[in-house]
């Protein structure tokens, strides 16, 4: 019997975890509860009645392109329930499910302390936009769940080739290819974890790459590259970039420029829009913490930034750009989950550099680098705490 407890035991990292999650989940209800279904979700849903398309042509399905995974997904759903709002959420209420789930083990392969799970969970339950979008009857739902499987995936892959069963790297071949045809930016969901594992791994392997692996990428390339260059010709018959451009429509239109002031800019778009929730603005502070604390792999982790966070916002700016449409936060969600998790990693790094440094028996003096680390952390988490004692004082 004590076995038995032993197996089902509970750490304080699950605990966080699950209690942020139902917490964050709470949240994305009570928020669907207090709207009725907006202009888009309509009109996706109007694009989604009637008989059976024939999803490998370029059809229109409620956006400016045509891939089918959202209508695949959601169309069963549709015909049953016509317009409900709750029963046409089930399937995106599954797949934030699933993205907490797979955010938990992501983060279980690289945190070693509780301040990991707090920040990345916390970020995860209480960020505005994802609050909105994950019930949203709209492929924005969807799309930072694949981005998490995709990063998970890629780290196996990476690491772990070797030892995966066929049937694991079969599963792997098909989320890959059935993620580039779910949606436009599904190509870049897939690619960038790749890319990212690919250049962080060590100088002495980074030219030795196991031909198996390339096999099994190729292979995957040749199937899914043609499905995402049909898809992305956009439906036929649909809106091209010049009917935009008489219509008036420019990339800036709901968002600021960078001509008016890049520093205003990114501040928006990355951090702002990325942390999603003004009281954990604080969270933003490790940037400057992590120059001072000297914790290993941080070219690693530089790494992760640009690859994973600013890379993927750059290439839907340009495609805007380029496109005369729109852009949009919503563009670009999916990279909200990773970084997270990225703040997550660089707190739970700082916070583990300390503890390991304490429980040292016969430690050296910290650096004055590192004692301004120190301090700078301390004032930091203490600055967040008394603005939520603030905040929750007011009521």
């Amino acid at each position: 019997m004590k076995g038995f407890w032993y197996k089902f035991r509970i750490s304080r990292y699950d605990i966080i975890c699950l209690s942020l999650t139902l917490y964050g989940l709470f949240l994305r209800f009570l928020a669907l509860a207090k709207r009725d279904l907006w202009g888009d979700e309509i009109f996706q849903i109007h694009n989604t009645l009637g008989s059976f398309k024939p999803f490998w042509q370029r059809l229109a399905y409620g956006d400016m392109t045509s891939f089918p995974g959202e209508y695949l997904l959601t169309y069963p759903f549709v015909c049953l329930f016509n317009d409900n709002k709750w029963p046409l959420a089930i399937p995106h209420i599954m797949a934030t499910l699933i993205g907490f789930y797979f955010l938990y083990v992501i983060s279980r392969r690289y945190f070693k302390t509780a301040i990991g799970y707090l920040v990345t969970f916390g970020i995860m339950a209480l960020h505005v936009g994802l609050i909105f979008h994950s019930f949203e009857f709209r492929p924005y739902a969807v799309l930072p769940t694949l981005m998490l499987v995709s990063f998970y995936t890629a780290d196996r892959l990476f690491n772990e080739f070797g030892s995966l069963a066929p049937k694991t790297k079969l599963g792997i071949a098909v989320f890959y290819i059935v993620t580039v045809g779910y949606h436009a930016f599904g190509i870049l969901i897939t690619t960038l974890p790749i890319i990212y594992f690919y250049l962080s791994q060590k100088w002495d392997s980074f030219f030795r790459i196991d031909k198996r692996f390339l096999t099994f990428l190729s292979c995957i390339l040749v199937i899914a590259l043609p499905v995402w260059i049909w898809y992305s010709l956009g439906p036929q018959g649909g809106e091209t970039t010049a009917m935009r451009v008489a219509a008036g429509k420019h990339p800036f239109e709901f968002s600021p420029s960078p001509l008016d002031g890049f520093v205003s800019f990114f501040n928006r778009i990355v951090l702002y829009n990325l942390i999603g929730y003004k009281r954990l603005n604080f969270l933003l502070g490790i940037f400057v913490i992590s120059l001072f604390v000297p914790y290993a792999a941080k070219l690693k982790r530089l790494g992760f930034f640009l690859t994973l966070i600013l890379l993927p916002i750059e290439i839907i700016l340009v495609a805007s750009i380029m496109n005369s449409y729109w852009f949009l936060f919503r563009q670009y969600i999916f990279v909200v989950p990773l970084f997270a998790f990225f703040l997550g990693w660089l707190w739970d790094s700082s916070v583990h550099y300390y503890i390991k440094y304490f429980r040292q028996s016969n430690r050296e003096k910290l650096s004055a680098r590192s004692i301004i680390g120190l301090v700078l952390m301390c004032g930091c988490m203490l600055g967040g705490l008394i603005g939520w004692l603030g905040h929750i004082l007011k009521g």
